[in-house]
């Protein structure tokens, strides 16, 4: 069942054409360039069974947000929790079907990024072709923003998916927090507005800190 979400307060030339689609299909790399095509080893051809592909893309400046990706093509193996094949963007698992032209964006939480391409050893599908581009302008409560962030400030704004309005089903967002320095022990949790689906032990909606869960409605509280 949907609710509204949550609230919460933190504190704590021809031949430089061929090699550059060459480069574009290299199973792994690092790459530098502000914008670049990113695509699945032998695409448009079916990618191949039991491959790993590694890539590291280094922030061009301490201006840059944000990595925004535009799925020309994506298509991988579909399964739970893409356990089969399957594009990381740092933590965020993509696997299926994403519609043409879709754009998501991927906050860089370092001054690096990594992706890594995995295929297991049957089922594959025609891979993908991404464009990929550095941006300097990153709203994070826009459209196609990735749900699973890291935070490194002394105090900030957690939201739930799509706040005030109902989160979507299936969401699955893992939260990093740095510690802002070593003199901090502890983060306090204050829950502006919180409401999720209420279940025994919290087995359905869920919001978790460590191994502790929450769920239902709590307001104005404090942890």
């Amino acid at each position: 069942m949907k609710q509204a979400g949550l609230a919460l307060r933190w504190q704590g030339d021809t031949y430089g054409i061929v090699r550059s689609l060459a480069r574009d299909s290299e199973c792994g790399g690092n790459r530098t360039e502000s914008e670049f095509s990113l695509r699945s080893p032998g695409f448009p051809v079916q990618y191949p069974s039991k491959t790993k592909c590694d890539w590291k893309v280094v922030r061009r400046s301490g201006d840059v947000c944000g990595l925004e990706l535009t799925f020309q093509t994506f298509d991988l193996e579909p399964s739970d929790n893409c356990t089969y094949d399957y594009l990381q963007v740092d933590q965020n698992r993509l696997c299926g079907k994403i519609n043409d032209g879709s754009v998501r964006v991927f906050m860089f939480a370092e001054n690096e990024t990594a992706l890594r391409f995995v295929s297991d050893n049957q089922n594959s599908r025609s891979g993908f072709d991404i464009r990929v581009r550095q941006i300097t302008t990153c709203n994070p409560d826009a459209p196609g923003f990735s749900c699973s962030r890291t935070y490194d400030q002394k105090e900030f704004f957690l939201r739930s998916p799509d706040y005030p309005g109902n989160y979507s089903h299936d969401a699955n967002c893992t939260y990093r927090i740095i510690r802002h320095s070593k003199r901090v022990c502890a983060i306090k949790v204050t829950f502006a507005t919180f409401h999720l689906e209420e279940s025994v032990n919290c087995k359905n909606d869920f919001f978790s800190v460590d191994d502790r869960k929450f769920c239902g409605s709590l307001e104005d509280a404090t942890t």
